[in-house]
This record gives structure tokens, sequence and C-alpha cells, in this order.
């Protein structure tokens, strides 16, 4: 019977040391279940708060998503007006193009008109001067006409002094003319040749001259 009791006891003492290793093992179980609860805790809270930001970035986001359908659709009603405004716009250039080519040859036609204007008015103003002129003309050849009657006798005098004194120069001329031919003929040769061409050429000039004069005073008479 001892025995019997001794070893229930022993049985007992066994089933004890394991129940408090097992309750150990618990207990180990317990902390790191508390720790990971803990973990767990934490995660959660920073997910909650992810989650409030996101919640707050999402409410963010359907404020501008609300922003910009309203942005869109009123620059889509500008897009349509401002269609309607171009198609107007383009009906009226339509509408307009056949008074603006009126109008270009309308004005053409005045253009044309101007340029014949002013021909005649340049033509009148030339008339005009010219007749100006003629006038001036008339009455200045009305004025030398009697100075020229009035200087007519002056004129033929001083005329003929002048003819007059043309030919005794002339006259002087060839009397010198002939003493220094004469005088050559006593004198080397070919000097006296040189001499001579000039004496001639200046007697030549004399002569063209004289001619020129006489011209000159029988215009003049012509035209008293």
């Amino acid at each position: 019977m001892v025995k019997e009791a001794v070893l229930e006891c022993h049985t007992k003492c066994e089933k004890m040391a394991k129940i408090e290793q097992e309750n150990e093992r618990l207990l180990k179980e317990l902390e790191k279940t508390k720790e990971m609860l803990t973990d767990v805790q934490e995660a959660s809270d920073e997910m909650r708060a992810c989650n409030e930001s996101l919640f707050d970035q999402i409410s963010h986001l359907e404020k501008d998503i609300e922003i910009s359908s309203f942005e869109w659709k009123r620059d889509e009603g500008m897009h349509s007006h401002l269609l309607e405004k171009y198609e107007r716009m383009r009906k009226n250039i339509g509408e307009m193009q056949d008074p603006k080519t009126d109008f270009k040859d309308k004005f053409e036609r005045f253009e044309k008109d101007c340029s014949k204007a002013d021909t005649r008015v340049q033509e009148a103003g030339s008339q005009i001067t010219i007749g100006v002129y003629w006038s001036r003309f008339k009455r200045n050849q009305r004025k030398l006409k009697c100075k020229a009657e009035a200087n007519a006798s002056g004129t033929r005098t001083s005329r003929n002094s002048r003819i007059a004194s043309l030919t005794e120069e002339l006259r002087q001329f060839k009397e010198s003319a002939l003493s220094k031919t004469r005088l050559s003929i006593q004198s080397d040769w070919s000097e006296d040749m040189i001499n001579l061409g000039k004496c001639l050429v200046e007697l030549q000039s004399v002569l063209n001259r004289c001619q020129a004069d006489h011209k000159v005073l029988m215009q003049e008479e012509e035209q008293l």
C-alpha cells in the first residue's frame, strides 16, 4: 500500500512538474503574445493614422476632383461659347465679303477719278503758268522793242565805229606783216618762215574775229 502511495505521489509530483513546466511555457507564450499584441496595437495605431491621412488625402482629392470637374464644365461651356462666337464671326465675314468687294471696286474707281482730276488740275495749272509766262514774254518783248528803237541810232553809230576800228586794226596788221616779210628775206630763212607763219595765224584770227563781230552786228540789226 505504501509503495502504491509512493508511486502515486511520485506520479503526482511528475505531473505537477510537467504542469509547472507547461505553465512556464504558457507564461512565456503569454508574454510573447502580449508583446505581439503590443506590436499589433502599435501597428494598428500606425494603420489608423495612415488611414486617417489617406482619408484626408481622399477628401482633398475628392474636393480637387469636384473643382476640376467644375472648371472642366466651365471650360467646356466657354469652349462651346467660343465656337458659337467663331461661327457667328465666320458667318459675318462671309456676309461682309460681297460689300467689301463692292467697296474695293468703288475705291478703285474713286482712285482713277482722283488721278484724272489731278491730271486735269496739273494741265490747267500748266496752261495757266504758260499763259502767265507768255504774257510776261510779250510784255518784255514790247519793252525790249521800245528800248531797241530808242537806242537804234546809237547802236548803228557804235557798230559803224567798231567796224572802222577793226578795219584799221586789220590794215595795220597787214602792214606789219608785210614789213616783217621784207625783213625776213634779209635774215635767216627758217626763223623768218616761223615768224611769217605766226603772223599769218594772227592775221587769220583777226579776220575770223572781224567776221564774227560783223555777223553778230548783222543779226542784231535784223532783230531790231
